[in-house]
């Protein structure tokens, strides 16, 4: 979803070098889609603010970033099932500590799952991804996830195979 946020970030520092020293420098993109969002945003104009809105608002409508917390978190074991077993308990101890007793909970959670690289140095690798809205309970949720996996890791005696990673790239 930050795809084409990336790209504009990386064509405008490309851009700004290319006039260094005093000189004026040359930008050329050669491309089959002219028409792309990302080249409509990197000249500026109006329509690039309009499709800068859009994109906003599709953030919002899917539950990404700004308008949400987004917190993926990785387990890894040398173990595969092992590490299938103990993410799948660690998904269901999640949910368990977000879940309000009584009505909507207000969050996303998805996974365990596997990532397209699920395997790395001799290490299986599974995702745990959780939407919080930013309202009130933010910080309290945020507050249950980490000691959630600390118990977690502290029962299990399986530390050093969990980390988080707030609003990923």
């Amino acid at each position: 979803f930050r795809a084409d946020e990336r790209a504009l970030q990386l064509f405008s520092q490309f851009r700004g070098r290319c006039g260094r020293r005093g000189g004026n420098g040359t930008f050329v993109i050669q491309t089959s889609q002219p028409s792309h969002p990302v080249y409509t945003l990197l000249n500026g104009t109006q329509e690039g603010r309009d499709i800068m809105s859009r994109m906003l608002e599709e953030r919002r409508l899917f539950g990404y970033p700004p308008f949400t917390r987004l917190i993926k978190i990785i387990v890894k074991d040398v173990n595969a099932p092992r590490l299938e077993k103990l993410s799948a308990d660690l998904a269901d101890a999640l949910f368990s500590v977000l879940s309000p007793p009584i009505g909507n909970p207000s969050f996303q959670l998805a996974g365990p799952y596997p990532p397209p690289v699920d395997k790395i140095s001799d290490e299986y690798i599974r995702h745990i991804r959780i939407h919080l809205p930013r309202d009130r309970s933010l910080v309290p949720r945020k507050t249950a996830i980490s000691s959630a996996i600390k118990d977690f890791e502290s029962t299990r005696n399986w530390r050093g195979h969990i980390s988080i990673d707030v609003d990923p790239v």
